[in-house]
């Protein structure tokens, strides 16, 4: 008798796994990688890939958007994607020959990054149901469209590193247990020496000082290996990650066991900041949203579902770009070199990112004021001379010393 599956529990927090990626790098045989393609050439096959893509309704389906650089919505999309990873630096740099296709389910064909075509699927599904995605994606591209492909070495591209099944898996994790408990480090070169990559989830788009190094404690995990069936790669990435989901769940249950005023003390000291800062960095303000989704998970800050919704969107919103999509704000002009300006002159790049401060300090205030009643209550001075008591009625009293005479 066939042994019944069985469901797998719920995660005992939902703050650890931000979210997960799939990636296809796929080129077109006969020509050029895109860092080699003169601009003439670039465009003519940005818009052979495109043509192909939504003229095959399989591919992305019928509701999805074309974007070619110039269009409207265009710099802001690729903004956003830029800023978690999505793309690398050479899509930028290459221009009018880009284009972005994308479905309304975290699914996208980036044309003209490293490679011709770049399959992604993003969203905080598990990585088992991105890579059936763009498998999807990439095969019905491929009935419209051959893919250079070598009889040994698999799939070409410009990328060394993506040659072979080209299939790259990324999961972004929230790791303040382990970074409270002072283990963040340790963790970090484990996950180095079993040949991954780690880096932080958010690059910063704004000048300031001293710039946390990964704001909201937020890594991104990527797998390195692209030779072999894509079936081993995708098992050993789920094996990884969930040894990683394990630990950092482990870590948070330490905090509340023996450490709760460390954790008390970060969260109450994210949420009053949030409450009275004027001027909020971008790396400050995702490192207090993520502080303030951390305490909701841990059951510190309850607030109903449209407002955990609503802070699961600040995330976004504290971004650089998804600040400009929220308040409408222009892109401040690039201001003169450094070396061009007097002795003693204000930071004029610095000055040109005042209004987005000013405005994710606002709307990280709106939010962070709704929590400030729950601290005064939770972690206000009761609540510590309780725990103080608390903790000196467990502590172990030394006998007393009598006096010598």
């Amino acid at each position: 008798m066939a042994a019944r599956s069985r469901r797998a529990a719920p995660p005992l927090f939902k703050t650890i796994v931000l979210s997960s990626r799939a990636t296809l790098h796929r080129n077109l045989p006969g020509a050029l990688f895109p860092e080699r393609l003169a601009p003439e050439d670039m465009k003519r096959l940005r818009d052979k890939v495109c043509d192909a893509a939504m003229a095959q309704p399989g591919v992305l389906g019928r509701e999805a958007v074309l974007l070619k650089s110039g269009d409207a919505m265009f710099d802001m999309r690729a903004a956003e994607m830029a800023a978690v990873g999505a793309l690398t630096p050479a899509f930028a740099e290459h221009g009018p020959g880009t284009a972005l296709l994308l479905d309304n389910a975290g699914a996208a064909i980036v044309v003209n990054d490293e490679d011709h075509a770049t399959v992604t699927s993003h969203g905080p599904q598990g990585l088992d149901e991105h890579v059936k995605r763009v498998r999807a994606v990439a095969k019905s591209l491929e009935k419209r469209l051959p893919f250079a492909r070598h009889p040994d070495y698999g799939y070409l591209s410009a990328n060394p590193d993506n040659i072979g099944a080209g299939l790259r898996l990324y999961v972004s994790f929230c790791f303040f247990g382990l970074f409270l408990n002072k283990e963040i480090d340790a963790v970090l070169r484990g996950i180095e020496r079993i040949g991954l990559a780690v880096y932080p989830l958010y690059a910063s788009s704004e000048k300031e000082e001293g710039p946390l190094e990964a704001p909201g404690c937020c890594y991104v995990v990527a797998s390195t290996q692209t030779m072999g069936p894509e079936s081993h790669i995708l098992s050993g990435m789920l094996r990884v990650c969930h040894e990683l989901e394990m630990a950092e769940a482990n870590a948070r249950l330490r905090l509340v066991e023996s450490r709760p005023g460390v954790l008390i003390d970060f969260l109450a000291r994210s949420v009053a900041v949030g409450c009275f800062a004027a001027q909020m960095g971008e790396s400050e303000g995702l490192d207090i949203i993520h502080a303030v989704l951390f305490g909701l998970d841990m059951g510190a800050f309850s607030l109903p579902p449209e407002g955990v919704s609503a802070a699961h969107d600040l995330t976004l919103g504290m971004t650089h770009a998804g600040l400009r999509r929220l308040v409408d704000l222009p892109e401040p002009e690039k201001p003169a070199a450094a070396s061009a300006l007097p002795v003693g002159a204000p930071d004029a790049e610095a000055a040109a990112y005042e209004p987005f401060r000013a405005a994710r300090a606002y709307l990280l205030r709106q939010f962070s004021t709704l929590l400030l009643p729950q601290c005064a209550e939770k972690f206000g001075y009761r609540a510590v001379v309780e725990e103080m008591q608390t903790g000196e009625a467990r502590r172990p009293r030394k006998k007393r010393m009598e006096d010598p005479a």
